[in-house]
């Protein structure tokens, strides 16, 4: 089924970062959901509280280590069945170590969004993040961070013709200091400043 949203509401083509005007959600819907794999995982996952992290409560955590996009949307039917307001959408880093074609990747974040557009249900797309200049494995964290470019690049051209989400892009903010060890996962600087880059989308539903 194909998602229709109020007039006017904003396209994933507004260059200017402004956040939307939220339509009203309908009834009984409250709260905001993370959809992801370990990095939104671990954002629940001490010393960490997303709730705490973006000020905003009720969140509902549905991140799950090691989730493909393939994974995150078997699970964004569970997720949708809590009636979020909004879906705060971040993966994708783990589809090309694991097997997940780039077209796949698409198809699976453009039903995603269509899922929540459908449910009344305002979704924020973030750019799959890049990995830490020095991350080891899979050729590198040059030849991951490029291939991380040219999948973001086809998601943001696969949601354009599609009314009423956000691109939320930020990963560029991230420096040396924002990984762990690992080069792939967040640190409490990192976390601050998702934190920051979607304040302005989180306040809306206040």
């Amino acid at each position: 089924m194909a998602a229709v949203l109020p007039a006017g509401f904003i396209s994933w083509a507004e260059e200017d970062g402004t956040p939307p005007p939220p339509p009203p959600p309908p009834s009984g819907q409250a709260g905001i959901g993370l959809l992801g794999d370990s990095i939104t995982w671990y954002m629940d996952q001490a010393p960490n509280a997303s709730a705490t992290l973006l000020g905003f409560m009720p969140t509902f955590n549905f991140g799950a280590p090691s989730s493909t996009t393939t994974g995150m949307l078997s699970r964004l039917s569970s997720l949708i069945a809590l009636k979020p307001k909004a879906v705060f959408i971040l993966g994708g880093v783990n589809d090309y170590p694991l097997g997940v074609s780039r077209d796949d990747t698409v198809s699976n974040i453009v039903a995603m969004v269509n899922a929540c557009l459908d449910a009344g249900i305002i979704p924020f797309v973030e750019t799959i993040l890049p990995v830490a200049p020095g991350y080891p494995l899979y050729g590198g964290g040059a030849a991951m961070n490029a291939e991380i470019a040219a999948r973001n690049a086809l998601i943001h051209q696969a949601l354009l013709p599609i009314k009423g989400g956000q691109w939320v892009d930020w990963g560029g903010r991230l420096a040396t200091g924002d990984w762990i060890s690992d080069g792939i996962h967040l640190s409490a600087p990192g976390f601050a400043k998702m934190a920051s880059a979607i304040a302005p989308y989180v306040d809306l539903y206040r």
